[in-house]
């Protein structure tokens, strides 16, 4: 794209030229920052009057304290994040606004500045990240005449409405990916591979029917089921110091956070109990209870804690199997339905035993589990493809808007 003719040096240190016939000036010379108001959801009255968050929409109210349309920066928590509102608004304490009684500026200009600004990486409290008004008013900022601020800001509405619409189309197949994925680990688990078998009534109404041949068994029966050790932080006596998983190490798959792994005592009787083994089912206890995955080793040696269930199978049945109709479990919310949310969910050892899986003969189990593997690399590879797009539509956003409300590049005759 076109540069501009002539530039001069820039006395902020976050670009080093502009345009020559633009102003170099403090953010304070621009627009004030006006604090929002509080407004606990007992006060609020029932209305359309978007209330804002420093992370955006946070309910509604039947009174406006901005004009139309308005910028909304985070004071606190998402701090410096910056969300534009078409409609008057009611920024609560936690937020800085811009509406035009703020600024003489072109306010789609001002948006767009703020965020090449990146105001989220000056915060003043290290306790509680936030912004201070009073470091964002000393900013140095590029500052165009406003019949080119008007430009600017018409060419960035142009250009971000047509990248946002194909972000979109991204995020829309990626939502059809994940639904395809759920359909055909929900055809595989409960239908099998081959359409042609007898069928049976399951006795679950969710379920429907399932292939003849095929039983429902309560996991107690499937295998040898461990909830993990109660924390131990210092030594009894004679006790061995060793690594071990929490809740939090369970993936919907795979163990992660492998980097962030605690260590507690166990003593010789609980190593023998709660070590793990290749290929035994993770269960989370607690958090987002159900979440399952798949030993395989990831370290040497390791145990579990008391937020997470070891499920050792019997008979050769193939873990990969049930990991997948684990997954199905957690995706139909049946989970959900079977721990109590009075305070925080818990499936304990006596309700996960009772569970009912689908058990086919052994040798179907491992031939859905490579069909599921085999099919789900796919979708995933796609997903991450379709992620990467999104990553990338979202750099060059942010790119570009940048280059522009700097005068990295010359809209002046784009139309």
């Amino acid at each position: 794209m076109k540069v501009y003719t002539n530039y001069k040096i820039f006395s902020g240190n976050w670009i080093d030229e502009i345009p020559a016939h633009w102003n170099d000036v403090n953010l304070k010379r621009a627009t004030q920052l006006l604090y929002g108001n509080s407004l606990s959801k007992d006060n609020r009255v029932k209305g359309n009057v978007p209330v804002y968050g420093s992370n955006g929409v946070v309910g509604y109210h039947n009174n406006s304290i901005t004009k139309a349309p308005c910028i909304i920066i985070g004071r606190k928590g998402s701090f410096g994040k910056v969300t534009y509102s078409e409609s008057k608004c009611f920024p609560i304490d936690t937020t800085y606004y811009i509406d035009q009684t703020a600024t003489k500026n072109n306010l789609r200009w001002v948006f767009y500045l703020l965020e090449a600004l990146e105001l989220d990486a000056y915060s003043k409290d290290s306790a509680v990240p936030g912004l201070s008004r009073e470091d964002a008013y000393i900013r140095k900022i590029p500052h165009p005449p406003l019949h080119e601020q008007q430009t600017i800001a018409n060419f960035l509405d142009r250009q971000t409405t047509q990248i946002d619409a194909l972000i979109a189309k991204k995020q829309r197949l990626i939502e059809l990916l994940q639904e395809y994925r759920t359909a055909l680990i929900n055809q595989a688990v409960t239908k099998g591979i081959n359409p042609n078998v007898p069928m049976k009534d399951s006795g679950f109404e969710w379920l429907g029917e399932i292939p003849e041949n095929w039983s429902i068994v309560p996991l107690k029966f499937l295998g040898e089921i461990t909830l993990g050790k109660m924390l131990t932080p210092t030594n009894k006596g004679g006790y061995i110091e060793k690594p071990y998983l929490r809740a939090k190490n369970i993936g919907w798959e795979s163990v992660n956070h492998i980097d962030d792994i605690k260590t507690m005592w166990f003593s010789p009787y609980e190593l023998l109990k709660y070590r793990l083994s290749k290929d035994d089912l993770l269960i989370s206890e607690g958090g987002e209870v159900g979440r399952t995955a798949i030993w395989n080793n990831e370290l040497d040696e390791c145990y579990i804690q008391n937020s997470v269930h070891k499920v050792t199978l019997y008979n050769k049945q193939n873990p990969h199997y049930f990991l997948y109709q684990s997954q199905l479990f957690g995706k139909k919310g049946y989970y959900d339905s079977i721990v109590s949310r009075v305070s925080i969910s818990h499936l304990t050892y006596e309700k996960l035993k009772e569970i009912k899986f689908i058990v086919p003969p052994t040798e179907e189990q491992y031939a859905i589990a490579n069909f599921l593997k085999h099919n789900l690399k796919i979708i995933d590879h796609l997903m991450q493809l379709t992620n990467k797009e999104i990553y990338h539509f979202q750099e060059y956003k942010k790119s570009l808007t940048f280059f522009t409300v700097t005068g990295k590049i010359d809209v002046r005759d784009q139309r």
